[in-house]
């Protein structure tokens, strides 16, 4: 999986593309997750692709087996249905907290990824972003 084609997957179906603003992130299942609409595949497909643009987050889960986007599930979750985001440092990752009015959605974010060679560099200018 490159990040073109997440590019292309977010343009089909009409999400803007930012520019060094999609990682991956592991889902921790969570009342949240289900209120969205995650509930059927919150415990097989962990492996999400975010992607923050100005409108909002897409979620697009990826296959565990297959390792390919499964853009139909795709979720799109709009600014104003997001009260807070988090971002906390842990010792071998980050925790990526995404509070809602349905609930909070929980991440754990790598630093790295061998998979997906672009996630580290977008994850650094994410956190800069996030700095200022």
């Amino acid at each position: 999986m490159t990040e073109n084609d997440v590019r292309e997957l977010l343009l089909g179906r009409g999400v803007d593309f930012a520019s060094h603003a999609t990682i991956l992130a592991t889902l921790k299942p969570t009342v949240g997750s289900y209120n969205l609409g995650m509930g059927e595949y919150m415990n097989v497909m962990r492996e999400h692709v975010l992607h923050f643009n100005s409108s909002g987050i897409a979620i697009v889960p990826v296959d565990d087996r297959r390792g390919r986007l499964e853009g139909d599930r795709l979720l799109f979750v709009p600014n104003e249905r997001i009260k807070q985001m988090r971002l906390r440092m842990r010792l071998a990752s980050l925790e990526l907290t995404v509070e809602t009015d349905e609930g909070d959605l929980v991440y754990k974010v790598r630093r790295s990824v061998l998979a997906a060679p672009w996630h580290k560099e977008n994850l650094a200018f994410i956190l800069l972003r996030a700095s200022e």
